[in-house]
């Protein structure tokens, strides 16, 4: 699977029209330009179908970024794609309207950390070299990120509207810097009692993950996400709660599951991480890999069920629009 010009830039045409498709029904570029949690309130009390607005706001934003990071890496390698200074010029225009374009399309104030800081991940990854230092560098980037920035923008998740940024007060911010909001571990706690409780899934929240399009009015008895349902089983108020993959893995199959599965994700990633290190220019493994490397953050924060909604539909669009190799 190679990325190609031709395709990015026919990607990039089709996010346009996507993103156009996805405004409309969205209810305009007011319903663009929205904070999260205004987003939120709006699925909550029912103003917009929640179904209806996660694939709306999928055509919004997946393609439009996987259109921009394609056309990015084609600019970071433009010794190999882009041979004459018209074809630079045309290009960095082309790339100059993705970015602006993203900022509607992914108005970061609308969007979930993990999302935005995926984007910022995977876009960095792509515009550096490969050194003996990368690693290092990276590890100590990513220790910053979710000690110092990561908490920070925790304060602009509560805001009502756009103008409360002007709201935010230094004292706000800072003190995400020694209050921390760590559920996981609780959560693998109830997740042991619950599985004492109500014994294994036997895999049923591994196989409604990639089956998360399937909509509750054709799939009545589709079981939510593994995070609610312990959460719901302690009677939680707030239900939307984090999910391990080893806490799935439990959940799932015991000790063997937890034991199986992140056997499976080590060994997957060691080879993504060694395809990475020796593919050629042009292999897909080139944006997945950037893109994998901050969303996996989230994913295996959990949980599946939402880990597997916002992933498989850029997974799946990379697939098919590099499919087939070209030159």
């Amino acid at each position: 699977m190679l990325i190609t010009r031709r395709r990015a830039y026919i990607l990039t045409i089709v996010s346009v029209l996507l993103a156009l498709v996805a405004i409309a029904g969205l209810g305009g570029v007011s319903g663009v330009f929205i904070t999260r949690n205004d987003a939120n309130h709006d699925v909550i009390i029912g103003v917009v179908d929640k179904s209806k607005y996660l694939m709306l706001n999928t055509a919004l934003r997946v393609p439009s970024f996987l259109a921009l990071i394609s056309v990015w890496y084609i600019w970071v390698k433009r010794d190999e794609y882009l041979l004459t200074l018209a074809d630079r010029h045309k290009h960095l225009l082309i790339l100059l309207f993705l970015f602006l374009m993203n900022m509607v399309t992914n108005f970061p104030l609308a969007l979930a950390r993990y999302w935005l800081g995926a984007m910022i991940i995977a876009l960095v990854f792509c515009g550096l070299k490969k050194t003996n230092k990368t690693m290092s560098q990276w590890i100590v980037g990513f220790v910053v990120v979710l000690l110092v920035f990561f908490p920070i923008t925790s304060e602009f998740r509560h805001m009502e509207s756009i103008t409360d940024v002007e709201k935010i007060e230094l004292s706000g911010v800072v003190k995400h810097l020694y209050h921390g909001d760590y559920d996981a571990f609780q959560q693998v706690m109830n997740t042991v009692q619950a599985v004492e409780y109500n014994g294994l899934s036997y895999g049923r929240n591994f196989l409604v993950a990639p089956l998360f399009w399937v909509p509750r009015s054709i799939w009545t008895s589709k079981p939510y996400g593994t995070g609610q349902e312990v959460a719901e089983a302690f009677r939680y108020d707030f239900t939307n709660l984090s999910e391990p993959l080893w806490a799935e893995a439990y959940y799932a199959f015991g000790y063997f599951g937890v034991a199986f599965i992140l056997f499976m994700y080590g060994f997957l990633s060691n080879r993504l991480d060694t395809l990475y290190q020796l593919e050629s220019t042009g292999s897909l493994i080139n944006i997945f890999v950037p893109f994998w490397c901050g969303f996996q953050l989230f994913f295996l924060r959990g949980d599946l069920l939402n880990g597997a909604a916002y992933s498989l539909p850029l997974i799946v669009i990379m697939v098919v629009v590099y499919r087939k190799k070209r030159v």
